[in-house]
């Protein structure tokens, strides 16, 4: 009999917000799980073509999409579970990429991180250490954007702990 928990725990939120920071956390809880970050597909594919190298966004282009989910589904089907530390706010890139693994089988939970703006920022501060003008340009539309139910299921990152939020993601899918 399979384990209970989904293959893949998708981790939303504003940049900023602790994504990643909760999803190493959730693989230290549970040594079932690896963070699988898509990140570095969608830079890979704005070195290949000049187009794609001017988007402010590589999540505008459709391989980066196709791409992440192929990722995905070959984790899962060489028996492996990951958590995907990924902001995604538009509708159509989330039905591209979390709805269409769930279409394809794919045992999937999506979780939110939402916080204030204010708590964002200061987050991105320290955490970069540095001004990251492309992620503070785009807290704002991030966090209205994420309290949509499409979202849902919405943790708020601005009063629990990393570790709280983990264990709950955790506790969540054990049942």
């Amino acid at each position: 009999m399979a384990e209970p928990g989904p293959d893949v725990i998708w981790i939303n939120g504003s940049f900023g917000v602790g994504k990643t920071s909760v999803a190493r956390r959730i693989a230290q809880l549970d040594a079932r799980y690896v963070v699988l970050d898509l990140e570095p597909i969608g830079l890979a594919l704005r070195k290949t073509r000049s187009e794609w190298a001017a988007l402010a966004d590589f999540q505008d282009i459709g391989e980066w999409r196709s791409s992440s989910c192929a990722a995905i589904e070959s984790a899962v089907r060489d028996g492996q579970r990951v958590v995907v530390p990924m902001t995604v706010v538009d509708p159509a890139v989330f039905g591209e990429t979390v709805c269409e693994l769930r279409r394809r089988g794919v045992s999937l939970r999506h979780v939110t991180l939402v916080a204030p703006i204010e708590v964002v920022r200061a987050r991105l501060l320290v955490r970069d250490g540095v001004e990251n003008h492309w992620a503070k340009e785009r807290v704002a539309g991030c966090v209205s954007a994420l309290r949509g139910l499409e979202f849902a299921v919405h943790i708020d990152a601005s009063v629990l702990s990393v570790d709280a939020i983990a264990r709950e993601i955790v506790g969540s899918v054990s049942r």
